[in-house]
């Protein structure tokens, strides 16, 4: 059988049957095919009405476009989005009191797909076209302003439209059907009430961004005083395995698979088949149906090179363009990019010039790694082009002796002969003596200009006090998203420009390849030691350094007059 047994002949000619499709996009026609056969069965409860789906579809036919080169055209719909979404949520119907089937629809795409247009789309003809006296229609976020996205594409799509601006009024936060008494508003969790909804519609977007399912709770409790509300989920996959949207995912999955049952849930799924295979372009295909419609491919490769080049964009272009579900950690530099940055680093030719340090103290056996930042004399950059000033990089490394074979053996690296070339200095015993580093740090500040130590005080507290006793300036450098994501994102873009001379250290190109970050949200990111494949002390140490170093690469009159532990 193929997949277009049992679907008629007039439906989505062209585009939708000739493009690869996602299994689970595949898997939701033959639901629709095998219920289509079930409706003449008097136990089966539903039956398929085309004048109701010719009705959400005639909607859009009046709705207006307000972006780019289709401004004030109408509405047309992708085939997908018609006949796989559109037809069947609102076509879909009950044989006892021909209301809606469905009461929950769950729809998954990636990003530049029309996720909001249809969404709006859906609100709208919850609001007028069910002809729903008084109905409540929502869309919800985790803040209002979220929630306002969808509600505006709605609002400018029917102020544009000449057949339904005059069955709206227009307010700042509502779109009003006199002549049913019906609404639809915008809400997220910081609005002023969520309370008392009697809700004929909920439109939740992008859920992967909800960290709990508080405004999906508000919006499915609302509707237990209607005849046939609808909640409508649209988003893109996300970061993380246990949030509320990635539950809902697994769950539409299971249902279309067929291992569950629900026949009041509907759900569209497009995303990638096999997630390995995210470089073959028919897997693009499957998670991106608009492609070349909405999906602009120029910009789509651009964003896959990158990814190609930089293993910290990968899980974002997988999870945003190919609608993958990603653990937030992200393997971050590429073996590639180091080795361009290599090549001797004359720390004899550094003597006397100005630095900053940054300094991750490894607890108890791990590595602790000090990390000196210069600004390259010769080599200033061009601002006009976006090119950074070259940063070079001296490095030292501490392991407890008693501890160097033995991690050798748990860490599968070869510590007994770095120590012996140098780049690896031990303390006595089976722990690190901080009093070693200090020492250290002393001696390399008679050598050098040392303006800052970046540490984190959560495990250095007494050496941070030491230090500032020796008249050393030392500043708490934090590890949140907030406190890396400009020096993350510097030393990121210095490996990748080539400008970062790291003086070949073996122990830091290891802890390069280890090392992986987490992103958040608008795009904050930083080391993530406990997903990292394995030792990265050095790169935490390097990246404070480097990013201290581009916040103050000038020295400043009377900055560091008192010495003593600074916050940062």
């Amino acid at each position: 059988m193929s997949d277009w047994d049992g679907i008629p002949e007039h439906w989505g000619a062209g585009h939708y049957r000739d493009i690869p499709w996602s299994k689970y996009v595949l898997a939701g026609r033959r639901r629709h095919i095998e219920d289509l056969k079930r409706q003449s069965d008097p136990a089966f409860p539903y039956y398929y009405d085309d004048k109701a789906a010719d009705r959400a579809v005639a909607v859009a036919a009046m709705l207006r476009q307000f972006e780019g080169e289709w401004f004030n055209q109408p509405l047309e719909l992708s085939d997908w989005e018609e006949w796989d979404i559109i037809r069947p949520i609102f076509g879909w119907l009950r044989k006892d009191n021909n209301l809606r089937r469905y009461r929950t629809a769950y729809v998954e795409v990636a990003r530049g797909n029309g996720k909001s247009t249809i969404a709006a789309l859906v609100a709208v003809i919850l609001t007028a076209a069910d002809r729903e006296p008084s109905a409540q229609v929502y869309s919800a976020a985790t803040k209002e302003e979220q929630a306002r996205i969808v509600w505006d594409y709605a609002r400018k799509m029917v102020e544009l439209s000449p057949e339904l601006r005059e069955e709206f009024r227009v307010h700042r936060n509502a779109l009003v059907n006199d002549t049913l008494w019906s609404s639809y508003k915008p809400i997220g969790r910081d609005s002023k009430t969520q309370d008392g909804f009697s809700v004929h519609g909920g439109v939740v977007d992008e859920y992967h961004a909800h960290k709990d399912s508080g405004m999906f709770d508000v919006l499915s409790s609302g509707r237990r005083s209607r005849r046939q509300p609808l909640l409508f989920i649209i988003t893109t996959a996300g970061f993380g395995l246990e949030t509320p949207c990635k539950k809902e995912s697994d769950f539409a999955k299971r249902l279309l698979e067929g291992s569950l049952q629900n026949d009041q849930y509907f759900a569209f799924i497009a995303t990638v088949d096999d997630p390995e295979k995210w470089q073959d372009p028919d897997e693009w295909i499957k998670a991106n149906p608009n492609w070349g419609i909405s999906v602009n491919v120029d910009q789509f490769m651009a964003e896959f090179q990158e990814a190609l080049q930089l293993p910290s964009k990968q899980n974002g272009f997988k999870t945003k363009r190919l609608n993958i579900w990603c653990e937030q950690a992200s393997r971050w530099l590429t073996r590639e990019a180091w080795l361009k940055c290599g090549g001797p680093v004359d720390r004899y030719a550094l003597a006397g010039r100005r630095c900053f340090a940054g300094l991750d103290l490894g607890i108890s056996r791990d590595i602790t790694s000090l990390i000196l930042a210069f600004m390259d004399e010769k080599d200033q950059g061009d601002k006009e082009a976006n090119i950074l000033p070259k940063v070079n990089l001296l490095g030292f490394h501490w392991v407890p002796e008693g501890m160097l074979w033995v991690k050798k053996q748990t860490d599968n690296v070869d510590y007994p002969t770095w120590a012996d070339q140098g780049w690896i200095q031990t303390t006595p015993g089976d722990t690190t003596r901080y009093d070693y580093v200090r020492k250290k740090l002393n001696e390399l500040a008679r050598e050098f200009e040392i303006a800052e130590i970046a540490v984190d005080k959560a495990h250095a507290h007494q050496l941070m006090t030491q230090l500032a006793d020796d008249d050393l300036t030392v500043v708490d450098h934090s590890q949140s998203m907030a406190a890396m994501t400009y020096p993350c994102k510097t030393f990121e873009e210095l490996v990748i420009q080539g400008r970062l001379g790291h003086g070949d250290d073996p122990v830091l190109a290891w802890m390069a390849d280890n090392v992986a970050v987490i992103k958040g949200a608008d795009d904050k990111m930083k080391v993530a030691k406990d997903k990292s494949a394995n030792r990265v002390d050095g790169i935490t140490a390097a990246v404070m350094a480097v990013g201290r170093l581009m916040l103050s690469p000038e020295p400043v009159n009377n900055v560091y007059e008192s010495r003593g532990i600074a916050f940062a």
